[in-house]
């Protein structure tokens, strides 16, 4: 698994090595609001782009068989899911019960656990959040005018409610909005609106998602025996179970 951990100063000197805490999104695969929750929780919380989406399924979806052998129930799914991730904090998103999950050790709150005090005091109920990290990236990266006029992507989503559009780019939940507002005005913005047909127009240049923005300052780690290569991902954008590969593969780092 990937490690990910950043550094800070003290004002002694001395540097601080941290690490953000892992959170485990379980979302029902064909409920859209949740899926869209647990991308603007992950876009929210520091190294958030490296929390999973778990997807909790009822009955084994056909495609997970693997004849001769049998496939696996959704309790092994979800089991092997949180064995390989190894989160934190379970999170349970939409409709999820959380009595009913079976957590092998872990803690499992609520999605309103944490965006439920953000709107109060403008932080999340577990974990650093955005604003935090916009702030310190202020400070770090927008206190002279830069030369490379890199700027903090914060575009309108014409389909607010699209996931695909979320995963690229990051969204926020609604009781950040006018914090999050507030927060960019330690760095330079570009505000394009963003649709479908012209996602693409941005996917690269001088900018940082918001999803980005929160894994500022996260030095990523990989295994030794991980070697680096170039693949293409090929999924239906409207397929949530597919949105939730994406998501994860990048999630793996």
């Amino acid at each position: 698994m990937t490690s990910r951990t950043a550094l800070f100063a003290e004002p002694s000197g001395h540097y601080l090595t941290l690490r953000p805490l892992k959170f485990a999104m379980l979302v029902e695969p064909r409920d859209r609001d949740a899926l869209l929750e647990a991308i603007r929780i992950n876009t929210f919380l520091w190294g958030g782009t490296y929390n999973p989406i778990i997807p909790i399924f009822s009955n084994t979806p056909e495609n997970w068989s693997d004849r001769p052998l049998p496939p696996p129930s959704p309790a092994e799914i979800l089991s092997g899911y949180i064995r390989f991730f190894d989160p934190d904090i379970l999170v349970a998103c939409g409709k999820i019960n959380p009595a009913k999950i079976e957590t092998q050790g872990r803690t499992i709150v609520s999605a309103r656990d944490i965006t439920g005090s953000i709107s109060v005091d403008g932080i999340p109920g577990y974990g650093v959040g955005l604003p935090e990290v916009l702030a310190e990236l202020g400070r770090q990266e927008f206190k002279f005018v830069r030369r490379d006029e890199l700027k903090v992507l914060a575009p309108t989503l014409e389909e607010p409610t699209d996931p695909l559009l979320a995963a690229v780019f990051g969204d926020i939940p609604a009781e950040a909005g006018e914090l999050y507002e507030h927060c960019l005005n330690y760095v330079d913005t570009h505000r394009p609106a963003i649709s479908i047909d012209n996602f693409f127009e941005f996917h690269s240049g001088p900018f940082l998602f918001r999803r980005q923005v929160c894994s500022y300052g996260l030095e990523v780690r990989l295994p030794r025996v991980t070697a680096w290569h170039f693949a293409i991902f090929y999924f239906d954008h409207a397929d949530p179970i597919d949105l939730i590969d994406y998501w994860n593969l990048r999630a793996v780092g």
